[in-house]
């Protein structure tokens, strides 16, 4: 059976609202006052995700690069990722390429708002083993519950005594759209250096990079 759909309505909820006659079915899902309300995921990079992963800064499906040059010892590497409102998060990993890091002695996850304020952060990793090609993933301090639609960055930092590990990304092949800083908000890049034991309040400046990293956030 067909039936016409007189008009809808979109809202700041991610639903989108039908006007039909009472009874009319949507998938199932049947109305008795005429209004359906059928809710929308957010859109999110996360599709292949792995068990239990909400959200991805990319694709895993996308062809990775191993970029050893993209880490400085105790500077903030911060990566977009987009959040529903009401999300809830409880934990941070990052994918090294092929080098793994030697001597690390600080690292720490987290998420910052669109205006770059930290929003929720894992503990120190301290002396963690980081091996090459693997998931760095830390827990944060508490579940983080998101309170707006869209824009968010990932954050991390590392300090080692020996040796930066690398890390899978994409490499965008220049920064005309992907974040440079005539066109906001920046995409991804870095940000405030000389850390240690805990990540800044609120992050410095972006100072833009065309390398997507692929980071994960369950």
């Amino acid at each position: 059976m067909q039936t016409r759909v007189s008009q809808f309505f979109v809202d700041n909820r991610n639903e989108i609202s039908f006007v039909a006659g009472s009874g009319v079915s949507f998938f199932g899902v049947k109305s008795a006052l005429g209004d359906v309300a059928l809710t929308l995921s957010a859109p999110n990079a996360a599709n292949f995700a792995p068990s239990g992963i909400q959200f991805t800064t990319m694709p895993r499906q996308l062809p990775c690069a191993d970029n050893n040059g993209l880490l400085s010892s105790g500077r903030l590497q911060m990566q977009s990722i987009m959040f529903p409102k009401g999300a809830i998060l409880s934990n941070i990993g990052f994918v090294s390429g092929t080098t793994a890091a030697n001597g690390p002695t600080h690292q720490l996850f987290g998420i910052y708002d669109s205006a770059l304020n930290l929003l929720a952060t894992t503990a120190d990793g301290t002396t963690t083993a980081w091996a090459a090609n693997s998931l760095q993933t830390f827990p944060l301090t508490a579940p983080f519950t998101t309170t707006y639609d869209g824009f968010h960055y990932v954050a991390m930092m590392i300090t080692v005594s020996t040796t930066l590990p690398s890390l899978a990304c994409f490499a965008g092949g220049g920064t005309a759209v992907t974040g440079p800083a005539a066109i906001l908000p920046v995409t991804a890049g870095v940000s405030t250096t000389g850390l240690t034991t805990s990540l800044p309040s609120t992050a410095a400046a972006i100072n833009a990079q065309s390398t997507i990293v692929y980071a994960q956030v369950g």
